[in-house]
């Protein structure tokens, strides 16, 4: 049993990293991309393959970000939250990046200006109690 609960955190946790990686890949190949929709006044959300928000945390806010997918990038539809990214987020060359996966769909990425500020923000915890070999 306690195998079974392991294998299950560590299937989540390999999940959490991969959609972390995916993440950080996305927005770091499509930042040419996004320049040119701060130009745009309107948005045609039927040129995206999929349109969603994400929750997306940096310095403290919270921001709800329409963002879309379209020749597998993402781009942020948002343009302040775009703005942001763009001009400060993507230029951050220690940016650190949590993403938080919740069991009622309110998913999150946090985004960092450097590991230790990551690390100092977050409170750590075994998720399943190890039992001891004794």
């Amino acid at each position: 049993m306690i195998n079974l609960l392991i294998f299950y955190a560590m299937k989540k946790l390999k999940n959490l990293f991969i959609m972390s990686l995916f993440a950080v890949t996305v927005t770091a190949c499509s930042e040419g991309y996004q320049s040119e929709v701060l130009v745009e006044e309107s948005i045609d959300l039927s040129e995206y393959e999929e349109i969603f928000t994400q929750n997306i945390k940096y310095n403290g806010l919270v921001y709800r970000v329409l963002c879309g997918i379209k020749n597998d990038s993402l781009v942020y539809l948002d343009k302040t939250f775009n703005d942001l990214y763009v001009n400060e987020i993507a230029l951050n060359e220690h940016l650190a990046m949590l993403a938080v996966c919740s069991d009622n769909g309110e998913d999150m990425i946090e985004f960092y200006d450097n590991a230790s500020e990551l690390e100092d923000a977050q409170t750590w915890s075994i998720l399943i109690p190890i039992p001891s070999m004794k």
